[in-house]
């Protein structure tokens, strides 16, 4: 147990302001991407579907992901670097390790997530109040979510299948990226992350509101998760004392 929380205080201590910083990045550029329109200077005299036709949304999202990803998956990726070393005095297995890292990746992820989440329907609520041509409500709202692509790809509402499409990719991505590390350890390189990125990219950005593509994209970002898992089994050995 000890080692587990030495390990998982390391993981914290290596990226925790890195990853507050590609928060911050991601809800900055998604928030500029949002006002930076002259339809804003008029007192918000058109509604919010067509303020959002044509705009950029989901891109600090995506970038944020990538941003992520990056930080994460440079955790003891070079053998030779304090954080490898650290982990071969713990004597702790790799498996382990990878474990400790699938918990605190997905926790990542997961806060990613729902940060871009509440930010999305904060500025949606924000200019639906203020709007000269949209009365205010709830409804108005969750119309207005189900009408962008990428914001009902981001929350499916009553979508059933799109949320657990969307949960399936955020634990995905906490599976492989911590794969990563494990692989470059041992001079080699998984790969599994990043045609999970393009999957992500494909189901955020385009909207194709069908069960049969939600159920795909659960089914390929399970097969590449169980594929990583595959390769940390595989590939289990023991740090050098």
């Amino acid at each position: 147990m000890k080692k587990d929380l030495s390990v998982l205080m390391l993981l914290v201590r290596n990226s925790f302001w890195r990853v507050l910083g590609v928060i911050l990045i991601m809800l900055t550029l998604e928030s500029f991407f949002f006002f930076a329109d002259p339809n804003l200077v008029h007192v918000y005299t058109i509604s919010l579907d067509e303020l959002l036709k044509g705009k950029i949304i989901g891109l600090g999202f995506l970038l944020g992901l990538v941003m992520l990803t990056v930080v994460l998956v440079s955790f003891g990726s070079d053998k030779k670097s304090k954080e490898a070393y650290t982990l071969r005095r713990l004597q702790i297995s790799e498996r382990r390790v990878w474990f400790l890292q699938v918990i605190y990746h997905t926790g990542c992820f997961l806060v990613l997530y729902i940060a871009e989440a509440w930010l999305i329907v904060s500025l949606y609520r924000y200019y639906l109040i203020h709007s000269t041509v949209q009365p205010w409500s709830e409804l108005t709202l969750w119309l207005a979510i189900k009408q962008n692509p990428f914001s009902h790809s981001l929350l499916p509402l009553q979508n059933t299948l799109g949320w657990l499409r969307n949960l399936t990719l955020i634990l995905g991505f906490g599976v492989t990226s911590a794969s990563e590390p494990i692989a470059n350890r041992s001079g080699q390189s998984a790969f599994v992350v990043y045609p999970l990125q393009l999957l992500a990219i494909l189901a955020f950005m385009f909207n194709i509101n069908t069960w049969q593509i939600d159920l795909l994209i659960t089914v390929v970002a399970i097969l590449l998760a169980g594929y990583a898992v595959y390769c940390v089994w595989k590939g289990e050995e023991k740090h050098d004392p």
